[in-house]
């Protein structure tokens, strides 16, 4: 183009040009990555802010052993500070449950908090030594209950008693990016004959067998090297090895 528009090309000119064409190049190529990363970068950004601004929990209260239930809930209302009163997650919560359901899961907005109360007027005793199953249809409020119990939810009036220590195997299960053994014993002493009756009576003898290293295999972020069974039996061996006095199983 240069040289087109009657222009003599010569050395001092060609060579500076070259060298300064070369050095543009790489800014060029990487150009796109950069809108692409600062895209991901203000996603990022805003998610921080939205969990930095999110309202924080209340400390639970010290465990009382000699509480005369194994966990008391009184008088309770609960919500989640995430959904605003009109998402259409809460409506579609609110069409799904029968009139049966209606005292557990509710659509009534909590005049101090300006969230909604998810779950109301939850009285519970749980005894000591017992067997308790909660039945109901899907989006009735099954989980937000056990989220109430273990103090995963907001609660704006009334009380929650724990007389005993806590295990709880979440609906959907959490893996660490550790071995197999290391999610199972999530930071407790090491007790080998405690260990293989739990792997045995979480039938994950099988699942051990297929892995060339055992229990000792790595797993991937998010257990991504694991079937969803794999997953769900693993989050189950961690709470029964956990040996706490109440083991809270969501649908494991």
């Amino acid at each position: 183009m240069y040289a087109a528009l009657g222009n003599e090309l010569r050395a001092e000119v060609v060579f500076p040009a070259l060298a300064l064409f070369t050095g543009l190049r790489v800014p060029l190529l990487i150009l796109p990555f950069i809108y692409s990363q600062a895209g991901d970068a203000y996603v990022s950004c805003k998610r921080i802010e939205e969990f930095l601004l999110s309202e924080d929990l209340a400390p639970l209260p010290p465990m009382k052993p000699k509480h005369p239930y194994a966990l008391s809930i009184k008088d309770a209302d609960f919500y989640w500070d995430q959904l605003p009163p009109n998402s259409s997650d809460s409506e579609g919560a609110s069409r799904d449950t029968t009139e049966e359901d209606q005292p557990l899961l509710s659509g009534q907005e909590n005049a101090v908090t300006g969230d909604i109360n998810f779950l109301r007027n939850i009285d519970l005793d749980i005894s000591r030594g017992s067997l308790v199953a909660i039945v109901g249809p899907v989006g009735s409020g099954k989980s937000s209950l056990l989220q109430g119990m273990v103090g995963n939810m907001m609660m704006s009036r009334g009380t929650v008693v724990r007389g005993a220590t806590i295990g709880y195997a979440s609906q959907t299960p959490w893996i660490q990016n550790a071995t197999i053994r290391d999610n199972i014993l999530f930071d407790t002493p090491f007790d080998e004959n405690r260990y293989w009756k739990v792997i045995k009576a979480c039938s994950l003898e099988k699942d051990l067998s297929t892995f060339a290293k055992g229990d000792l295999t790595e797993i991937g972020e998010r257990g991504v090297n694991l079937s969803g069974g794999q997953k769900a039996r693993l989050s189950l061996a961690r709470s029964v090895y956990y040996n706490a006095d109440i083991i809270i199983m969501d649908d494991p």
